[in-house]
């Protein structure tokens, strides 16, 4: 027990240090002097009604980002059996040797023994209804993950989804003084999402429809990266890029304003007008509760206005809302 709370506050030492692939790195490290595995990836995902899944973040341990891709081509159209089990078991570890699982393709076995994956052990925070974060640990052969791996897992997963959460904040406070994290989204250096708040990942929905996460949109990527630019100008955003600690920290705003609210904000308020709460507000808007008490907290700012109810007195005067 002294070896797992010695980990465990090692863990949330490495969340103030280094670039996210670097915590990533020095986070895996820690993880194996408890638990033996070859290879990890840590992911964010967003839950679909349809019971599907999106990962909204990627961040690998011991793995080309080609062999993510890959994974990516064999997995349009179907879902990842393991992960599904993963989220119906929150905050509790599922693992066992791959091809024994339920539902498992031939195509993801084929994968799995092109990138070295013979067992694996996956755990999904509680999170929330419609997102949470997940860790998965992959064995290239030996032994399956014992019960005993499980439990230490249980407790020490649950420390590095705190510890990821805590180093989204500590980066996103590092690159602006006063910005909402949720508005900052970094990425590899090659355009792979490696931290990213809820509303970063709307705006860019916004923008650009069909696209699906973890690899930024490819207009995107070029304007900023191969065109040598450190700002985009689109429809529904805007985006100013830093080059900080060999990553892309992108700070994402909206680009349409009437009167000095943001569409986003006049969305917040008039739904709060219709009496909704800031986390109804947050589920009508897929955000999270905080984000919808940011946007609130902007528009009374920028009214000049104390309550929401003055707000939208204010905002219907004005025919910022209907």
């Amino acid at each position: 027990m002294d070896a797992l709370n010695r980990t465990i506050l090692e863990v949330y030492a490495v969340a103030q240090e280094g670039s996210p692939e670097e915590f990533c790195d020095h986070l895996c490290t820690q993880l194996q002097s408890l638990i033996a595995f070859d290879s990890a990836a840590l992911l964010g995902l967003e839950f679909g009604p349809d019971h599907g899944y999106m990962p909204t973040s990627l961040s690998l341990f011991n793995q080309p980002v080609e062999a993510y891709r890959e994974r990516q081509r064999w997995e349009r159209g179907q879902s990842d059996p393991i992960l599904l089990t993963a989220s119906r078991n929150r905050n509790r570890s599922v693992h066992g040797e791959i091809r024994r699982f339920p539902g498992v393709t031939q195509a993801m076995l084929d994968y799995a023994a092109k990138v070295e994956h013979v067992h694996v052990l996956t755990y999904c925070a509680a999170g929330t209804e419609r997102s949470s974060e997940l860790v998965a640990l992959w064995r290239a052969g030996g032994e399956c993950f014992a019960p005993d791996d499980a439990k230490v897992a249980d407790v020490l997963l649950a420390h590095v989804v705190q510890a990821r959460a805590l180093h989204r904040r500590h980066h996103g406070l590092a690159l602006r003084s006063g910005l909402e994290d949720d508005q900052v989204l970094v990425t590899s250096l090659d355009g792979r999402i490696l931290l990213a708040g809820d509303e970063a990942v709307s705006a860019l929905r916004r923008e650009w429809p069909g696209w699906k996460p973890p690899f930024l949109p490819s207009d995107l990527m070029s304007s900023l990266v191969l065109q040598a630019r450190n700002q985009y100008h689109g429809r529904e955003l805007a985006v100013a890029v830093k080059v900080r600690q060999r990553c892309l920290a992108l700070i994402i705003r909206e680009a349409g304003t009437a009167n000095g609210l943001t569409l986003r904000e006049r969305e917040c308020l008039a739904l709060s007008r219709n009496g909704k709460t800031s986390a109804e507000i947050g589920q009508a808007l897929s955000i999270s509760e905080r984000t919808a008490n940011f946007h609130i907290a902007n528009v009374l700012q920028k009214l000049g206005v104390r309550s929401r109810r003055d707000a939208v007195r204010k905002a219907l005067a004005l025919g910022l809302i209907d």
